[in-house]
């Protein structure tokens, strides 16, 4: 007779049955060597009868042995095994107990309640198994006592200590129902922890296959704007030509990220040469494809134009650029574009002009700055300051001193101990140069002081310098 665990759950009938074998092995063992003891009493108790139940107490327990050599080879099944070792038990010691006579009545009571609460706490099974085998022992006992001619009744035969098994019995039976409905429950709660453990371990493998596909378009995408990297720089100009107008030079670049919405350029034409220093809206990737877009802007202009004015270079840069990425439509506006500093010198009249799209120049003379000041609208930019004209600025230009042209990300730069702004007031008292110091050390003093500021702050923006000393 077998009874399904869980009918609709062969996992948990595998490992329910996996308990009920291991506890039948346990029992086993518990009963090859506890049954046997017994018969170190049985001299003392049953006299004549001794050398008889000794004999049937290691039969049985020869039994025991056979059947859990063949239970660990699978060659019979745990139920098999606990019905005999319980059945034989119990049937063995109710006939000890008839045959034995009144006086050892209570001491085989005690033996078989001893072998169902044992049995009941130490084996493990249905409980329906525990009722059917007690049931059969009940029976046993009717009909031991029964063919050994007993006359008391049942109520005497309680009171000579048949009802310690009788009473006590039942709740051994009750107490291994409890047991295997709690075993149930901790099978349901292992396997139920079980499917989330895989459900958890199947959602971390997809998770860490995704962040190694997210590494692999990560490392793809940061290889191809290094690589990026080099075109962009392969546009800014050396500053070999720079130093044959200007005494001395110092570009200070330093992108935010791996390329820069900022550029520095620079052509020569027949009679004028002409600097300028430009910040694109936004920086990496964005921004430097505005970077290319402005460079070659500049050059086409100063092609057909070569003598324009930095004013008028400005505006047709604004027009140009305009065209080039169509910012603006019926419905929608954008308005990226760059502020630019642009500076000509007239190399017969060594004249400088200067024009300026939200970014002004400054010249430093005898520990002084003088501020030249940019026309206040982008190119590109807001619609309604398209109107506004680009001013030309020519400047008092003596030998010695050094004109600063900059992008925002300098001042913009969030620092210092109240994590506030370098700004522009900041900027332009580091950017004094004393009359005794050299341009590459003012510059890299000047570096510094900004480094420090940021301390560990991340990069706001792009930042770029340029310090031309006549």
């Amino acid at each position: 007779m077998t009874f399904s665990h869980f009918p609709d759950n062969p996992k948990k009938s595998l490992l329910l049955a996996q308990r009920v074998r291991k506890d039948s092995i346990i029992s086993t063992i518990v009963a090859m060597i506890a049954y046997p003891i017994w018969c170190i009493s049985d001299p003392y108790v049953v006299g004549e009868f001794a050398m008889e139940f000794i004999t049937i107490r290691l039969t049985l327990t020869f039994c025991f042995g056979v059947g859990l050599f063949l239970l660990r080879n699978d060659v019979i099944k745990p139920l098999t095994q606990n019905y005999f070792l319980f059945l034989s038990i119990g049937i063995s010691l109710a006939y000890m107990g008839a045959v034995g006579g009144k006086e050892v009545t209570l001491f085989f009571s005690l033996g078989l309640t001893t072998t169902f609460i044992g049995g009941n706490i130490i084996g493990f099974w249905n409980p329906i198994h525990s009722f059917i085998v007690l049931s059969i022992t009940y029976i046993c006992l009717a009909i031991f006592y029964g063919l050994w001619g007993y006359s008391e009744s049942f109520l005497e035969l309680v009171s000579d200590g048949l009802g310690v098994f009788i009473f006590v019995a039942p709740l051994s039976c009750l107490q291994m129902w409890i047991r295997y409905k709690s075993t149930k429950s901790e099978i349901e709660a292992v396997l139920s922890l079980s499917k989330v453990n895989q459900e958890l371990k199947a959602s971390n493998q997809k998770i860490n296959q995704q962040k190694s596909q997210l590494e692999s378009v990560y490392q793809n995408i940061t290889n191809s704007v290094t690589y990026a990297k080099g075109i962009q720089e392969g546009f800014l100009p050396t500053d070999q030509k720079l130093n044959e107008f200007f005494t001395n030079s110092v570009i200070l670049y330093q992108p935010r990220d791996i390329v820069s919405g900022d550029f520095y350029w620079w052509k020569e034409t027949s009679n004028h040469f002409y600097v300028a220093c430009s910040d694109c809206t936004g920086h990496g990737v964005p921004g430097a494809f505005l970077t290319l877009v402005g460079k070659m802007i500049l050059d086409n202009i100063l092609e057909r134009k070569p003598d324009i004015l930095p004013s008028n270079l400005l505006g047709e840069l604004d027009q140009r650029f305009r065209e080039k990425i169509e910012k603006t439509s019926e419905d929608h506006q954008i308005n990226d574009g760059m502020d630019i500093a642009v500076l000509r010198l007239d190399k017969d009249k060594n004249e400088y002009l200067f024009a300026g799209a939200k970014r002004p120049l400054w010249l430093c003379r005898n520990e002084q700055i003088l501020e030249y000041s940019a026309t206040n609208r982008s190119i590109v930019g807001l619609i309604d300051k398209q109107n506004i004209p680009f001013e030309d600025a020519t400047l008092d230009v003596q030998k010695g001193d050094t004109i600063y042209m900059f992008t925002d990300g300098l001042s913009d730069q969030f620092g210092g101990e109240r994590d506030k702004k370098f700004l522009l007031k900041r900027c332009k008292e580091s950017l004094i140069k004393p009359s005794n110091s050299s341009l590459e050390n003012h510059i890299s003093i000047f570096q510094n002081t900004w480094n420090d500021w940021k301390g560990n702050t991340s990069q706001t923006d792009d930042i770029l310098l340029i310090a031309l000393e006549v």
